[in-house]
């Protein structure tokens, strides 16, 4: 085991949400794809024992008490995140477990991964800043952060269904 998987379980949540933004960035690289992969599967292990423990009020967690997506740096608009990376966060979303995002009762309208409740609840936070910032009285200014969370919504109903 090489020696960033061994930490990972050492971590606190924010350097994991780290670690986890960079191996979403490396994952496309050949030469470093295979040690990405690896990270973001030990990453899942630890999420999924930390939100266990979470569940049973036995971890709380020390992640900012921001939204899933704002805590996975998932970014639409000005700053955006590229959507290549934005896809990739949307795919592990779905198929991983995700970091404790306190509280408790916040996590558990996320359900277990790869379950018809992720993604119904991803589809749902998408349509309602859609929603929300279409109609705001930015108009314009929210224009491309709008168009950017209708293509990922769309990204998302077209390949995923549980």
């Amino acid at each position: 085991m090489s020696p960033i998987l061994e930490k990972i379980q050492d971590m606190p949540d924010g350097d994991i949400v780290k670690l986890f933004n960079n191996a979403c960035d490396l994952v496309s690289d050949p030469k470093r794809a295979k040690q990405a992969s690896d990270v973001l599967e030990e990453i899942d292990g630890v999420w999924g024992e930390r939100l266990a423990l979470a569940k049973k009020g036995k971890y709380k967690g020390s992640a900012p008490k921001t939204g899933l997506l704002s805590t996975l740096k998932y970014h639409v608009g000005q700053d955006a995140t590229p959507a290549p990376k934005r896809r990739m966060i949307l795919d592990q979303i779905l198929m991983r477990n995700i970091p404790f995002v306190p509280p408790p009762s916040y996590m558990e309208q996320w359900g277990d991964p790869m379950t018809d409740k992720r993604l119904k609840k991803l589809k749902t936070v998408l349509q309602q800043l859609i929603y929300q910032k279409g109609d705001s009285a930015g108009g314009n200014d929210y224009e491309k952060a709008v168009s950017e969370w209708q293509s990922d919504l769309e990204y998302v109903e077209e390949n995923y269904s549980f």
